[in-house]
């Protein structure tokens, strides 16, 4: 045996080199095995541990707890309508797969926001069993990039992704032949890969990033475009223009921003379609489905961009525009008799009174919420912001500001009522002229 000596300040280097040496050792292993994001499939789920869990033993969870089980990873928000339809058949699923399956669903939105859904959702669906769920991500959206919701990653018991899907696919049939070890026929979900793009900038010039201080009058027309999303915005810009943009969007959407009302679109409940094939101008379809559809000639992007002298005039000129680009079609606003809902005062005995402050107007589906608002206000919203399946009409004759609370909102008409009762109101079906946006075939 050989002893080394050494002086102490060459003692202390040897020191840390073991330190650092050891420290190597033990942290290569863990980074040797974790996954190149984003995953695909074939590709194995690290076991990773996670935190803001929800409904689950404990305020954490590591993927591996959920080995030996088919994993669904449900990416989900609040406020996608389709990710709200799909609960109850998830919670389907578990109930009838329970002890083979594990639905785990995520969302970027905080615990707070997610447990004030909840709260509102479960007056109505009293019997949801409340699925384990992740709540500010900012890891798992990483591995699995996406950039529409609801998606769906599924992850058989070894740990290995299997599929990314949608909705279509979360079916009993698909699971059972999963857990067999057979593979189901299901179509794969691909997301087109994000495109930086803000709405304060000129559409598609010089890749969106040019500041357009130059430009008097823009219009612009194309083809359904992947990767910039769907929706519509109308503004004033950074460059001091007025814009109205709309991105891969069906026909239909195109008339009801040409006409809009102090900037707000006509919706479903107040356009009539009087052509023979609607399925050109709207469609029905949700999801995949929907932007396949869209992709086959239905969607398309637009773009207009005025001076601030001309915003007057700037839905005038997209009509024009519309004119040229679907030429098949000629619209118009006409006022109508039409089947809607009076919302009407039926007692006077409760003083409608607001302790002022900010205007508050929360019409969800499940709760209202209003601060400092007037009846004219809450009419607007439902008609323009909210998911009702037909106008409503202000026949109430109050003119002043209230507040209100209720525990019921638009997707119960009748619990709805209960609840506008306590203040004098009801929500009533009459007929009533209401302007309507009528699209025809052009003759």
């Amino acid at each position: 045996m050989k002893f080394i000596f050494c002086s102490p300040g060459k003692r202390l280097s040897y020191i840390l080199y073991l330190l650092l040496a050891y420290f190597l050792l033990v942290m290569w292993s863990p980074v040797r095995g974790q996954a190149k994001a984003p995953l695909q499939v074939s590709d194995r789920l690290p076991d990773l541990r996670l935190s803001g869990v929800m409904d689950y033993s404990s305020p954490t969870v590591s993927l591996a707890d959920f080995r030996g089980k088919l994993l669904i990873l449900d990416f989900w928000a609040s406020w996608c309508g389709p990710c709200v339809k799909m609960i109850p058949v998830l919670d389907s699923l578990q109930r009838q797969f329970e002890g083979k399956i594990q639905i785990l669903s995520i969302t970027y939105q905080s615990e707070k926001e997610i447990r004030s859904f909840f709260s509102k959702y479960d007056r109505r669906n009293p019997k949801r069993i409340g699925i384990p769920g992740i709540t500010g991500d900012t890891v798992m959206s990483r591995l699995f990039e996406h950039s529409s919701v609801p998606h769906y990653v599924w992850v058989d018991g070894s740990g290995v992704v299997r599929a990314i899907t949608g909705m279509q696919e979360l079916t009993p049939a698909n699971v059972k032949k999963m857990l067999s070890g057979t593979m189901p026929v299901m179509a794969q979900k691909s997301d087109e890969k994000k495109i930086p793009y803000s709405a304060y900038w000129p559409l598609m010039l010089n890749g969106n990033g040019g500041d357009g201080s130059n430009m008097l009058y823009h219009s612009l027309f194309t083809a359904y475009t992947p990767g910039i999303g769907f929706g519509h915005s109308i503004l004033r810009d950074s460059t001091s223009h007025f814009r109205i943009t709309v991105r891969n969007c069906e026909r239909a959407w195109f008339f009801k921003i040409a006409h809009a009302v102090n900037g707000v679109p006509f919706s479903e409940a107040n356009t009539v379609f009087q052509v023979r094939d609607k399925g050109r101008l709207t469609s029905s379809l949700v999801g995949g489905p929907y932007e396949k559809w869209l992709q086959s000639g239905n969607g398309f992007c637009y773009e207009l961009a005025v001076g601030l002298d001309q915003e007057k005039q700037a839905f005038k000129l997209m009509q024009r525009d519309l004119e040229m680009f679907f030429p098949e079609y000629t619209s118009a606003v006409e006022k109508r008799d039409t089947a809607c809902l009076a919302l009407k005062r039926i007692s006077t005995a409760r003083a409608l009174a607001s302790s002022g402050g900010k205007t508050v107007l929360d019409l969800g589906p499940y709760e209202w919420k209003v601060s400092n608002a007037s009846v004219g206000q809450i009419v607007r919203r439902l008609n323009y912001f909210q998911r009702l399946n037909t106008m409503v009409v202000d026949q109430t004759g109050y003119t002043g500001k209230m507040d209100m609370l209720l525990t019921a909102g638009w997707s119960d008409l009748k619990a709805l009522n209960s609840e506008l009762a306590k203040y004098g109101f009801v929500l009533e079906p009459v007929q009533a002229p209401i302007e309507l946006l009528v699209i025809r075939d052009r003759k």
